[in-house]
């Protein structure tokens, strides 16, 4: 799992092409179980908190129940994202459209 610490070098390596827009994007989301989403945005390039922003809306912003959502892995294969994880980017996504 990655850290607020690790965000700097996870970052440098999506620039470098060492990893790709989707493992980018799962790393980013392993944060927002263990951070509030303001929180853990704050640590990134303004240039990745809006490819991620896009990222989340694309993803989360829509009818599906929030049980509904899993997430892959080479290691462990699918796993169901914890409902309190998608409510709280639900939540943020709509308070960023409130604010807009």
């Amino acid at each position: 799992m990655i850290t607020l610490d690790d965000v700097p070098e996870a970052v440098a390596c999506w620039r470098e092409g060492q990893l790709s827009d989707d493992m980018l994007h799962g790393l980013l989301l392993g944060l927002l179980a263990t951070h509030e989403v303001d929180a853990a945005m704050r640590h990134l390039p303004d240039d990745v908190q809006g490819h991620f922003a896009d990222h989340l809306r694309s993803s989360f912003d829509n009818d599906s129940p929030a049980e509904c959502f899993l997430s892959f892995s080479s290691t462990t294969g699918a796993s169901s994202l914890p409902v309190v994880l998608v409510r709280n980017v639900r939540a943020w996504l709509g308070r960023r459209t409130d604010e807009a």
